[in-house]
């Protein structure tokens, strides 16, 4: 069978999405044509444009606000609705443009309009394929979404120690900062520098207290407080900046960093090798995700910055299994004596389950009846024995930190306790022991939804998310402080959707926080009225060195049921 023939009409402005369409559709066996040229005064649609669109199956009209002023575009699709049934048009809404405003520039005609929005071209191409197999064969090839390329710049840090007074001592270590382009060729590497950390033990106890106890009772009376710190934010990720990626040493690698990830995803890692164990786990837990460089934070904008903490590997890992559905784990201890207060599945594990439940086929949860540890270990082995590993380990619960022992802990329940909810006991398990405890079971992802899962003060490997990523999880989303759960609910409905429509773990992440940055409204409190808290950056990503999607290939069955489901609720809304 020959290949399929799809026509992209796009403005100018939108050239360079054109062609990552172009690529992506190509790596499916599709011939994709596109066009670079204006159209000028009193000029006809050349017969070569004519001649492509009347031998494409599929149109597809990238809609910008750009692309509505465009005559080009407008000529391009006047001769694509004059072959009526012959050929299915396929409206792609870039960001500001509303399927009001499709209709309007296609003369009324009504067509299903695939919304790309803040999703980008990779959280849009399952709509994108499922609209397109309508022509192909009845058998179920399989989609494998197309791994966009990924610019990263690493910040290695060395030779950690503290410096200053006692009681505001701050990190200090060797620094080199390396680009590694995705199409590969040499690194660009910088000389060794000194980075001293900008933040100290105040301003990480300030933000404690605005991210933690502020939120107990947002009064008028600290409501001025509280505005200082997030006011704050932008001059902290600024310095955070400059000590880090603008020093004279560092400018030849970040240049080049960015003058290639222009048009690519960008990624920064920051990796600390052992040093002074107190140092070393004060930097790795800086609020890197509020790098700023002056005109906005890294991790919003036209080219998005995704920050990762990775530990050195120090042992072979075997390669995951990333076939779907997307299977995830969900264990929601609720113990309830002095040391976990019960917490309501109402707002907190539900979210997670409607959204899965809303992936239909994509997606498969098996809710851990018994949430102990030991039924945990059991049933991460008889999933691997069944060859149907889980690809997501969810913990919705309690996290402590321990200062005696200097340790971050998750709170299970005791095993071995009567199923009424009152009164049971809680079971503390330590980074430490929950290490030893998940010994060569390999997990892709664990997402840690308790407090302080990312906390540690005397080592790095202290913390929960450090000691789960030692031991083998390839990633591990963890929370840098405590947590509300309309924060949690609110990141998790996105983070969940861009798993399971292909994107990587580490863009799901970012389009969780971009999210919590645009949506600030936490609900409303008695007598303070209602809250709205900066506190995107509390969701902080611990990863190995690859960066995989967990569902690499989806059945194109599959896909088209689930998108159907998804455009029948939105119209029934």
């Amino acid at each position: 069978m020959s290949a399929c023939k799809v026509f992209i009409s796009h403005a100018t402005a939108d050239k360079n999405f054109a062609i990552k369409l172009q690529d992506a559709l190509q790596a499916h066996d599709m011939e994709a044509w596109i066009d670079h040229r204006e159209l000028t005064a009193g000029e006809v649609l050349p017969e070569k444009i004519k001649t492509a669109i009347q031998e494409a199956q599929f149109f597809i009209l990238l809609l910008s606000m750009a692309a509505i002023n465009s005559d080009w575009v407008a000529a391009e699709s006047d001769w694509a609705l004059q072959r009526g049934e012959d050929i299915t048009l396929i409206p792609l809404l870039l960001e500001g443009v509303k399927p009001a405003a499709a209709k309007r520039f296609l003369g009324g005609k009504e067509l299903k309009c695939i919304e790309v929005g803040h999703n980008g071209l990779q959280g849009s191409m399952v709509a994108i394929l499922a609209a397109l197999e309508v022509r192909l064969p009845d058998h179920d090839p399989a989609i494998t979404p197309t791994a966009p390329p990924v610019e990263e710049l690493i910040l290695q840090l060395s030779q950690a120690t503290l410096v200053g007074e006692v009681g505001k001592q701050r990190g200090e270590a060797q620094a080199m900062l390396i680009y590694r382009p995705s199409a590969g060729g040499p690194p660009v590497e910088s000389p060794d520098y000194t980075f001293r950390a900008p933040l100290g033990p105040i301003e990480a106890e300030e933000l404690a207290w605005y991210l933690e106890r502020f939120p107990r009772w947002p009064g008028e009376a600290f409501r001025g407080r509280a505005q200082a710190v997030e006011n704050a934010l932008p001059r902290w990720g600024e310095a955070i900046y400059q000590a880090a990626l603008d020093q004279p040493a560092a400018l030849t690698a970040r240049s080049a960093w960015e003058r290639a990830a222009s048009h690519h995803q960008r990624r920064l890692t920051i990796q600390i090798k052992p040093g002074m164990a107190s140092a070393e786990a004060q930097l790795f837990t800086l609020p890197w995700e509020l790098l700023h460089n002056g005109t906005g934070f890294l991790f919003d904008g036209i080219s998005p910055v995704r920050v990762r903490r990775r530990r050195p590997n120090y042992k072979e890992k075997k390669a995951l299994l990333t076939q779907p559905p997307l299977r995830v784990l969900l264990l929601s201890p609720r113990p309830e004596d002095k040391q976990a207060g019960y917490i309501d599945h109402r707002v907190t594990a539900q979210p997670v389950a409607e959204v899965l439940a809303g992936l239909g086929d994509l997606a498969r949860l098996t809710i851990l009846e018994e949430p102990t540890l030991e039924a945990l270990v059991e049933a991460l082995r008889q999933a691997n024995r069944a060859e149907e590993p889980y690809h997501v380990v969810h913990f919705d619960g309690h996290g402590v930190y321990l200062e005696k022992q200097g340790l971050g802990a998750l709170c299970f329940e005791k095993a071995g306790q009567e199923e009424k909810l009152e009164d049971r006991a809680s079971h503390i398990v330590t980074a430490t022991e929950l290490r030893g405890a998940l010994q060569q079971l390999r997990v892709p992802l664990f997402v840690l939804e308790a407090c302080q899962t990312s906390q540690a003060k005397l080592k790095a490997e202290a913390s929960v998310a450090a000691a789960l990523l030692d031991q083998g999880a390839a990633a591990v989303v963890a929370m840098s402080h405590s947590v509300l759960v309309a924060t949690a609910a609110a990141f998790m409905t996105v983070f969940y959707q861009k798993l399971a429509e292909g994107e990587r773990i580490g863009e799901a992440m970012l389009a969780g926080q971009r999210h919590l940055y645009r949506h600030k409204y936490r609900g409303d409190y008695l007598g303070a009225g209602a809250l709205e808290l900066h506190d995107w950056f509390v969701p902080v990503l611990y990863q190995e060195e690859g960066d995989p999607a967990l569902v690499m290939q989806v059945p194109s069955k599959m896909t088209k049921a689930v998108v159907k489901k998804q455009q029948d609720a939105h119209l029934g809304e």
